[in-house]
């Protein structure tokens, strides 16, 4: 994969902390979606990109030239959006 397939691609992983229960192991539902729960609240910063990145990939953006400015949280432009239709 090169460098440009591997930046596009995100798996998320929640960290159990313990090893994973079998399939079948339905006593053991409530606590694993505890830990995911709180594994993911841990690591929400990654979460809230991954979202944007999702809405993101569902639409063309034509930016405006000369429009992107550097913020506190990354960069910020104006342009043209219209919806992906497939």
């Amino acid at each position: 994969m090169t460098g440009l397939n591997k930046r596009r691609f995100i798996r998320i992983n929640p960290d159990l902390r313990s090893k994973v229960p079998r399939l079948d192991a339905v006593d053991e539902l409530n606590r694993l979606e505890k830990a995911a729960s709180e594994n993911l609240h841990t690591n929400s910063a990654k979460l809230k990109e991954v979202a944007h990145r999702l809405i993101a990939s569902s639409f063309f953006f034509e930016k405006d030239p000369g429009s992107v400015r550097p913020t506190n949280s990354g960069y910020e432009c104006t342009g043209k959006c219209a919806p992906i239709i497939s």
